[in-house]
This record gives C-alpha cells, structure tokens and sequence, in this order.
C-alpha cells in the first residue's frame, strides 16, 4: 500500500483517467465518523482518500465480486489518501470494484470494456495464461475480429482455420503472422505485394477475395521422334539452378532415353537421345554416388526385368550405366534411403511377378541384389514416403486388380508384409501426400475404368480409410498422378494424366476434400505428368508425355496478374490484378 507521494504521482499521471473514472463515485454515508472516498480507478488499482474523522486501517474489496481484505502498512488519518495496488485486470472486458469498511459502508464504480485498455493499466486478454507451442506464435493485442478466436490466441494452433486480427497485426489462414503496416511480407499466395490483409482477414473486412489459381494457360510443345514419351521426371541434372527433364520413350531398344535441357525460361533445348535400354517405363532422378549430380534409375519392362542406372558425368550428360535385375516386366521405380545410412536406395514395381523389388546402395553408386516383396497382383505405379511417421520411408504400390499395398519400412533396408486397401477398378498410379493438414500421409490412386480418383484419408497410424472417390469428369480414362501445391494455397492439389487428351486438376481444400475436376486440353494418349517451376515465376507448371503424339507439352501456371492484390478492395484504388476468370479494377470485383 502506497502512501500520500504515491497518491500525488498516480493522480497527475491519471488525471485524465480520474475525471472519466470518478463521475458516479459516491461518498461513504456519514452515518459516524468513518468515512472513505473512492477517488480514482484504473486497471491495476485504486485510490481512496479517508474524508472522515477516524483513523482507517482496514479496507475490503471487492473485485469483480471477490474479497479481499486489504491491511494498511500505515494507519491512513484524516485528510491522507492511498494508493491501493492488486494484480492488473484483462483489458476490453468491464470491470467492477467496490470498497467496504468495517462499519458496512460501501462505494462501488465499474469501468466498462471501451475504457479498460491497456493504457489505463489493464493487461492483455488471456494471453498471459496461455501455451503456444513452436512454431505457433502468440498473437497479443485486442481482437478486432474473428472467425473463430474470441480474444487473444495462439496464431497456428487451428491451422487453416486460424483468422483474425488488430490494428497492428494479423493471423492469416495457415497461422502466419504479419504486419498490417508492413507491404513486403508475402501474400497468401506467397506474392510479395502492396496488401494489408491477409486472407480471411480481407473477408472479414468485406472485401472480396480473388482465388490466385486461374489454370494453365500458355502452351509449348516439344516433338519426340519415333514412338511416343511414356513417363517424365524434373531435376537440375546440368547445376544451372534451372529444372530440366527426363523422359522415357516406349520403343524396344533405340533412343528411349531422352533429356531436354531448361534454358531459364522455361524453354527447352532440342532433345538429346540414348539407347540405354529395353522397353524403358518408370523413371526417377537422384544423385546414387553422392557426387553433387543427378543420375536417371529406369524400370525396364522386359520379360527378365531390371532397373538400369545411368550416371551422370557431371555436365549433364550421361554416360555409363548398370543394369540390375529386379522381378519381371518392372514398370515403375521409386527412390528413398531405406536403411538410413544417407546414400539413395530403390524401389522397383515387377507386374509380372506381382511383386516390388528393394535394392539398397552399397555407399558408392552401386546396388545390392534385389529383395523381393510381395504385393496384390498386377503393380503399376509405386511411390515412397513415410506413412508412419517413424522416420522410415514406406512404399505404396497400386495394383491393377483394385488394391493399393502398403508395405511399411523397418529402418534397416527391409519392409514388413503387405497391407492391402480397396481402391477403384484397375489402378495404374498411386501417389502420397498430407491431404488434411494432420501431419500424417494419405493416398491417392488413379482408377482406369471407373474415370476417378480414390483418396485414402491415413488413420493416425499407417493404416487408412475414409475412402472418398472423385470423378475426373468423363471418359478421360486416368493413368498417371502427381502431388504439389499448384494454387500456392500452402495445400496439396492434385494433377491426372488421361488417355484421352486431357489433364484433370483437383484442388485440394485442405482437410482432406477436394474441388471437382477441371480439365485441360493438352495432348493424346497422355501418361508421365509432374509439376514443377520450369519458368521460375512463382508457381508450378505442368509437364505431360503425350505418347500418342509424340511429344512433351509444357503448360504454364498463369498464376495472379497486377501490380497489387489480392484482396480487392483494401488498397482502395491502387488496386488492379486479374486471373482467367475475375478482375479488380480500381478496388472493384466483378467477373471478366
């Protein structure tokens, strides 16, 4: 308890405060000669001046309805005034304190939630009291406004859920702070732009939100002579910091092998050819030597089976290979370190024998004999990735009879048996990824003749269910999937390769659903299709072998045109950007 010096600080300091806090503040009746004053109220105490002719030294509060008994360090005579401390109240919520004396007489005064602000001695709401764990950040300051945080919160905690904001900061959609003052943080779709809200925060504010995904648009094709390309993989194989390409051709034995070099734009030199091997299908990059370059591993779909390797000799070109035998007509070659000793181990698909083929690296390039695992009948596409979440790279392999296996990684180089999941009528793919923002991968696989897709939502464990099949939109007949984000949504989309001259995109929504197809026109016959950032701009493209043309098409992400954005409407006028579907002009949205 403060004395008179005390009173005299927090009075001028307050002054201010006590003309809007005092008015109502009555007088203890005089019914006998003690008598106190409620003279001044603010968020972390009071002051009250004894206006009696006896000696106080006893004082009961009343916070909020609680009792506390007060015991003065001095006496407080005639004429003097105190300072009363206690623990600072939660800010922009109304408070009440009443005083009480030994003889029953009281006085009260309540400040309501407009003027209980930080300035006036109130702390932050709630978030003293609560835990945030790394890499959520604790948002401080007033709530403005909300979806689903009424005070102080946790800014990532609700993941894609997490929206609101002051007038200092904000938490946009994925739990990212920034700063409402600040224009160089990234946008929602990571574009580094005049903006002062992120999304959610726009709808809130009514504005309106234009979706940074607005489809492919451009075109480019690239001719591969003889027999048609059949699967592709993307990689810096030439260190230019740009991604080139990988292909497969179906012919027996003569220039099946093909890179095509990025020139920085997206562009692509005329294809280089090698006749490495027989009936190449599945292929994949990866540096097996650890020498800083990427070298090709291929499945070969001949009746012995194997999976070739080829090196790279460090410019980008290729030169000598070795073959490894694997069970027969292998179709489809995945990489990951199977025993953990950081050098790249593979995983090869036998259709014929219904079976996968793990061969581990033996620390300089070359590879052990094979250990075969069996699958449900007739593997197509394979696909690696931890499941499980131990730490270990599991394999999943989709089956032409209906069944997507799982086989899950021991961490020594071996697998456990086969889990089998129904999927839909003839599989050819199956790919992995966090559909539903849970930390745990799901599936999913292309269905040949049902035209769909079947997602397989991962149980918490490594096992799966929580099927949900979607329909790619007509008799496209779909073959090949790959996995990214396309929209720059910080969610995982998913793109399918059809027989039928399209590719289907499905965006994911982040807990594990997806929009409905949209489909775009690329090439006949289409089976290898990846996603990547061929042009350097931001966002992925889309590469597809289209075998019965005989060509690679390039499809480019348009992305968000405009200078600002894309919120429309919160930078007023300045605001002008489009996509293929909507513009804003001048802060005003409408459809193009």
């Amino acid at each position: 308890v403060a004395g008179v010096g005390a009173y005299a600080w927090f009075n001028t300091i307050q002054s201010d405060l006590q003309e809007s806090t005092t008015a109502g503040v009555e007088n203890f009746p005089g019914s006998d000669c003690s008598q106190l004053n409620l003279i001044a109220m603010r968020g972390d105490g009071i002051v009250v001046s004894n206006t009696g002719c006896d000696t106080i030294g006893t004082i009961n509060i009343f916070i909020d309805g609680v009792l506390t008994t007060y015991d003065l360090n001095e006496p407080l005579e005639p004429g003097q005034a105190s300072t009363i401390s206690y623990t600072a109240l939660e800010a922009y919520q109304a408070h009440t304190v009443q005083v009480t004396l030994n003889n029953g007489k009281t006085a009260s005064k309540t400040i309501p939630k407009e003027q209980a602000t930080t300035e006036s001695g109130f702390r932050e709401p709630g978030c003293d009291e609560l835990t945030c764990s790394s890499p959520n950040v604790m948002f401080y300051g007033k709530i403005m406004n909300t979806i689903n945080n009424a005070t102080c919160a946790c800014c990532g905690d609700d993941g894609f859920s997490d929206v609101f904001y002051n007038s200092t900061y904000m938490c946009s959609y994925g739990g990212e702070i920034f700063d409402a003052d600040n224009l160089n943080y990234n946008d929602w779709f990571n574009d580094n732009i005049n903006h002062t809200s992120g999304r959610g925060v726009c709808e809130l504010k009514g504005y309106k939100w234009l979706s940074g995904y607005n489809g492919f648009g451009s075109k480019a094709d690239y001719t591969i002579v003889s027999t048609g390309p059949v699967f592709l993989a993307s990689g810096d194989i030439d260190n230019d910091d740009d991604l080139d390409l990988a292909i497969t051709r179906s012919d027996s034995s003569v220039n099946n092998f093909i890179i095509m070099k990025n020139n920085g734009d997206g562009t692509f030199d005329s294809p280089v050819y090698y006749s490495f091997i027989m009936y190449p299908r599945g292929i994949e990059l990866g540096d097996f030597d650890n020498d800083g370059d990427l070298d090709v591993a291929i499945a070969s779909y001949t009746a012995s089976g194997k999976v070739v390797v080829i090196y790279n000799d460090g410019t980008g070109s290729f030169g000598g290979k070795t073959d490894y035998s694997t069970g027969t007509s292998s179709w489809d070659v995945d990489l990951g370190d199977f025993n953990n000793d950081n050098y790249i181990d593979m995983a090869v698909s036998n259709k014929g024998s219904s079976s996968i083929s793990i061969l581990l690296n033996n620390g300089d390039g070359t590879f052990a004999s094979q250990v075969s695992y069996t699958t449900a009948s007739n593997p197509f596409g394979i696909s690696v990735m931890d499941v499980n979440n131990d730490d270990v790279p599991d394999v999943a392999v989709a089956s032409y009879n209906n069944l997507v296996s799982v086989l899950l990684g021991i961490g020594d180089g071996t697998f456990a048996d086969k889990s089998d999941y129904s999927i839909g009528f003839q599989s050819y793919d199956v790919s992995i990824g966090d559909f539903n923002n849970d930390g745990w991968a799901d599936l999913v696989t292309t269905n040949r003749y049902d035209n769909d897709i079947t997602i397989l939502l991962n149980d918490g464990d490594g096992t799966f269910s929580g099927r949900t099949d979607y329909s790619v939109g007509g008799s496209y007949y779909p073959n090949w999937v790959s996995v990214n984000d396309l929209d720059n949504d910080n969610d995982l989309d998913i793109a399918v390769s059809e027989s039928n001259d399209y590719f289907t995109i499905f965006l994911g929504r982040n807990d594990g659903t997806f929009a409905g197809a949209l489909n775009y026109l690329s090439g006949n016959g289409l089976y290898g299709i990846i996603s990547a950032d061929f042009d350097k701009d931001g966002d992925l493209d889309i590469a597809t072998a289209d075998n019965d043309e005989d060509k690679i098409s390039i499809l480019f992400n348009q992305g968000i045109n405009g200078d600002n954005g894309p919120c429309c409407g919160d930078d007023g006028a300045s605001d002008d950007f489009s996509n293929s579907t909507h513009q804003c002009v001048n802060g005003v949205f409408s459809a193009i």
